[in-house]
């Protein structure tokens, strides 16, 4: 925008003598190693951009070459468009409250190590148990990223915090549930993720071995990981599979139908609250087709990021709500990828009557742009808020 500007010699001079936008980059941006979830729910390595470098300059730079002014300065306004927002307050468990002081104090310690300082003896216990419990190093213990990302998954279902997926089955359907297990086993899935659990290392179920840190699959870019085979086992009336992967989940439900083997889920405080708001939205229509047309089919949108609850969502839906599973439809980087499929997703939400194939959109920040959800959309519902400024923004 600068070079637009001002020009690209005048700016390049400005800016210690750059050329072009990956120089700027270079020379502006302290980028660091991290991981982070790709928009397809997968964990990805990646140089992620932290701060600013040679800020002295920058300033400069823009003080030299543009004016910044306000709404007022040139008589204008910003209006933001009406719309009614309802922010619900969820009081966590007592063991939630603990896991995420744990996650703290781990924090804590993890980050007096990396600073070559003397960590709180106080929080020793807790860094331990969060190390055995994620066998990650205590360099990613002591990111900020990582604790965001661990706290967050303990905030909107401490089950997905554990790295597994549990389902409940009724009595009487535990000979069902066992078939369905064999089944599921069977098949062999793997998985490859670069930290496991103690207890899952020790379960025979894991084997190390280099695996991708990206998708460039050259061998300069493998690190040592682990290979997980994932299996599910019965305990009680509870099924628990080694894996959130929402593609594995899809698998194993999949089997659960063919059978005939009715599948229910614990919910969270936080997916409690979120069910609740929307039975309330199916109770009170209001949703517009246009301005004098009101939709007689109430359209909710929900948007979450962790891919590895959409199937513990869709089945609260089922379960507790009374939304047939073809009414719901999930959008993510791992579905509905080509134009095609997103142009079928937004014709069957927006269309009416005997047209209309989708009730609920399921989805990822994939359903952020590209698509219009917006003919008769009654509420959107927003179980996870990203945390970076361009997410907030």
């Amino acid at each position: 925008m600068l070079s637009l500007a001002a020009g690209p010699e005048r700016v390049n001079d400005a800016c210690l003598g750059i050329h072009g936008a990956d120089d700027f980059m270079e020379t502006m941006c302290h980028k660091e190693s991290e991981e982070y979830p790709g928009i397809d729910g997968k964990p990805k390595s990646g140089m992620i951009f932290t701060g600013l470098d040679n800020l002295g300059v920058l300033r400069k730079a823009l003080s030299d070459n543009t004016t910044i002014k306000n709404a007022d300065d040139v008589g204008a306004s910003v209006v933001i468009p009406e719309r009614d927002e309802k922010g619900v307050l969820v009081t966590m468990s007592d063991d939630m409250v603990d896991k995420l002081e744990k996650l703290k104090n781990a924090y804590r310690y993890a980050g007096a190590l990396k600073k070559n300082q003397e960590p709180p003896i106080e929080y020793l216990e807790d860094f331990e148990e969060v190390q055995k419990t994620f066998r990650a190093p205590s360099s990613v213990i002591a990111h900020p990223f990582n604790l965001i990302s661990k706290m967050k998954e303990v905030i909107a279902d401490p089950e997905l915090a554990t790295g597994a997926s549990f389902y409940q089955i009724v009595e009487g359907q535990e000979e069902t549930a066992r078939k369905v297990i064999e089944e599921f086993n069977a098949k062999k899935i793997k998985e490859e993720r670069k930290y496991v659990s103690a207890d899952l290392l020790n379960s025979g179920l894991v084997t190390e071995k280099n695996i991708k840190s990206d998708d460039d699959g050259s061998d300069e870019e493998k690190v040592r990981g682990y290979e997980v085979s994932v299996e599910a086992a019965l305990i009680g009336s509870e099924i628990r599979i080694e894996s959130t992967d929402f593609k594995t989940q899809n698998t194993f439900e999949e089997i659960a139908a063919k059978h005939g083997l009715d599948l229910d889920v614990h919910d969270s405080p936080k997916l409690a609250a979120m069910i609740e708001n929307f039975k309330d939205e199916m109770a009170h229509p209001r949703g517009m087709i246009d301005e004098d047309t009101k939709s007689p089919i109430v359209k909710q949108i929900i948007f979450c990021d962790m891919l590895g609850l959409h199937s513990k969502i869709r089945r609260l839906l089922q379960k507790r709500c009374g939304i047939s599973a073809g009414k719901i439809v999930i959008v993510t980087g791992q579905t509905n990828n080509t134009p095609e499929e997103i142009q079928a997703v937004q014709d069957g939400f927006n269309a009416q009557g005997e047209e209309n194939r989708y009730q609920v959109v399921l989805a990822n920040e994939k359903a952020e742009v590209g698509i219009n959800l917006q003919k008769g959309t009654q509420a959107i519902h927003h179980l996870t808020i990203g945390w970076t400024p361009d997410s907030i923004e």
